[in-house]
């Protein structure tokens, strides 16, 4: 039974480790930490509160994100996404434009989904999705955050 326990244990802590490929960070996308608050009762973003819609926030030297953010209303609740492709580093051509409920990568129209952040396209190399952003609704308010 010690035995047993013992190799329980060091299981557990090997699983622990952060060293080695387990880190799954998007080495494309730096962390950048903001907060940014929408009020929807403003006729520019009072469409966002209809399940479907979409909102693009832009990064105008606010720290909103590194290229902006994309908002989606799923219909329980709110997603917020990095408007920069994930799959390269920022650059001129890689703020993603919204149509409908996709986004698409201007440098290689790379297509990725606003429900799920999960890339549609299909390539010979991994592909990472839409990195997400926190937000929440507060008293007619979007706070996006990271």
């Amino acid at each position: 039974m010690k035995k047993i326990l013992a190799l329980a244990f060091v299981l557990s802590v090997l699983a622990c480790s952060t060293s080695g490929s387990s880190d799954n960070r998007n080495p494309n996308i730096r962390k950048v930490s903001f907060t940014r608050v929408i009020n929807t009762n403003l006729p520019a973003f009072s469409r966002i509160l209809v399940t479907g819609n979409t909102l693009f926030i832009p990064n105008n030297n606010d720290g909103t994100g590194i290229k902006g953010v994309h908002v989606i209303n799923t219909g329980s609740g709110f997603m917020a996404w990095e408007a920069s492709c994930p799959n390269h580093f920022p650059n001129a051509c890689s703020t993603t434009l919204a149509s409908g409920l996709t986004v698409t990568c201007q440098c290689e129209q790379y297509e990725y989904n606003l429900f799920t952040g999960q890339i549609m396209s299909e390539s010979d190399r991994q592909l990472f999705g839409l990195v997400n952003y926190a937000v929440r609704f507060e008293g007619g308010n979007l706070v996006i955050s990271n």
